[in-house]
């Protein structure tokens, strides 16, 4: 099994995982990011999940900057999208913010390629297609991390590990203790189209209330649950589809 060495290893490609990596990078540390996935953002590029939420209180006062910032400011390098006016100019007054959030709505596409190119100038190594699968520990402290990948097991020891999983995978394989939250609910984000126009639709069951009848909640560690979720998820999209073809919009039709 070979082995790869790095100062720090980020695990997880997601928002939280390119802020780490860019953040250990410009600190002049020898990083690498593992994704298991083919393109970074997850939820937010690959789920479809196209808003960056606010990063203001709703009072008119920005909560949140550096990399935060950065990367709001990012998501729209290449597509379309604008940041609102009164966030944009520097003199804008708290009265005059506090009517409208500080967040963007981004193309998805756009903002993974805009990731992806910021983090390889700042010398982070991508590695996708890497599914971490174990743990190696010395003295009880992670000294690497085992990636299954089409050349096989390899091994990525480090100084430090920012788990970035989005579900605390290398804490749970490194034994620490974790929470299963076993109340998912379906969801089934995507766009469409009816040749006029393409649209996103965040369908999902409710939140703060009962469920429907005919579905159920899901766990994000089980494989049938997590199989399950993907195949209702769908069905749920069919069914909108059906029911914007028979109220009136015979052509559309998902388009991702």
């Amino acid at each position: 099994m070979s082995n790869l060495q790095y100062d720090v290893v980020v695990c997880g490609g997601g928002i939280a995982g390119i802020a780490a990596a860019l953040a250990a990078a410009r600190g002049g540390a020898k990083t690498c990011l593992l994704e298991k996935e083919y393109a970074l953002g997850g939820l937010a590029t690959l789920g479809l999940i196209v808003i960056y939420l606010p990063l203001c209180d709703g009072d008119g006062v920005k909560m949140s900057s550096g990399i935060a910032e950065e990367l709001l400011k990012l998501s729209l390098k290449y597509g379309p999208g604008e940041i609102p006016e009164v966030w944009a100019r520097e003199n804008a007054t708290e009265a005059e913010r506090a009517d409208v959030r500080y967040r963007v709505q981004y193309n998805a596409a756009s903002f993974m390629i805009a990731a992806e190119e910021l983090l390889l100038s700042e010398g982070v190594k991508i590695y996708y297609d890497a599914r971490i699968s174990d743990v190696e520990r010395e003295k009880g402290n992670v000294a690497g991390v085992i990636i299954e990948t089409k050349t096989g097991k390899q091994l990525v020891s480090g100084n430090a590990f920012i788990d970035a999983t989005g579900d605390a995978d290398v804490c749970w394989l490194a034994g620490e203790d974790t929470v299963d939250d076993s109340t998912n609910r379906r969801t089934g984000w995507y766009f469409s189209y009816d040749g006029k126009e393409v649209k996103l639709h965040g369908l999902t069951d409710p939140i703060y209330s009962e469920i429907p009848e005919d579905s159920r909640l899901y766990s994000g560690t089980k494989l049938d649950d997590i199989s399950q979720h993907c195949i209702d998820g769908r069905k749920m999209i069919l069914n909108h589809i059906q029911k914007m073809q028979e109220s009136g919009n015979p052509e559309a039709y998902p388009l991702i």
